[in-house]
């Protein structure tokens, strides 16, 4: 699911201490994530999503449109 909204919605947190933007949510996201596929250029933080929610709920995409030569 993708929420789409102008940067000054007030749920929407800009953090310029560490350069994040991000929306906090109540309901624990962890438990509610099915799966997180990576583009080629983040594959390199598919060990840390794999420690975090487990070998079955992270893939590679095969997206052909954000594949980096």
């Amino acid at each position: 699911m993708v929420y789409i909204s102008p940067l000054d919605n007030p749920k929407i947190i800009l953090d310029t201490e560490y350069n994040q933007t991000y929306v906090e949510y109540a309901v624990p996201v962890k438990e509610n994530i099915h799966r997180v596929y990576l583009s080629q250029g983040a594959n390199i933080y598919k060990e840390s999503f794999r420690i975090l929610l487990g070998e079955n709920k992270v893939k590679s995409s095969s997206n052909p449109f954000r594949n980096k030569d």
